[in-house]
């Protein structure tokens, strides 16, 4: 949406952004949207004197509005990231205290010998795919 001259624009002409301070007549916005096309929000430049503005900015605009969602998916990803790498430390120990009970703890011995061996080595390749990462 581009309002080269709000104080002449029906729809914001008795606005208080554009009667007061900021004093915003001049307002140009592009919609933030993210990669479902969902609304986040709206990237705009506002000035305080009438304004064009070439078809050119506008694209510069749009490509800065998509430039904010990718920093919005971005941060997402990186905190799923986070997420996931709690959720294997947490893993990671339970599978060490595991290997640690199996070779250290007699109260095991109650496992039959076959799913005891069984339990070990899918422990041990657990302990080795953690030591890889």
């Amino acid at each position: 949406m581009v309002v080269p001259d709000a104080r002449y624009d029906e729809r914001f002409h008795d606005n208080p952004l554009t009667t007061g301070d900021p004093q915003v007549v001049f307002y140009a916005g592009v919609p933030v949207q993210d990669d479902q096309g969902h609304a986040l929000g709206t990237l705009c430049v506002i000035d305080s004197r009438p304004r064009e503005i070439s078809e050119q900015k506008i694209a510069s605009l749009q490509a800065l509005a998509k430039l904010v969602n990718a920093h919005f998916e971005l941060r997402k990803t990186k905190e799923k990231y986070s997420q996931l790498q709690h959720k294997m430390v947490q893993a990671r120990q339970l599978v060490y205290s595991l290997s640690d009970t199996l070779e250290h703890d007699d109260a095991t011995t109650t496992v039959p010998p076959l799913e005891r061996e069984q339990l070990t080595h899918t422990v041990e390749k657990l302990r080795e795919t953690f030591e890889r990462y």
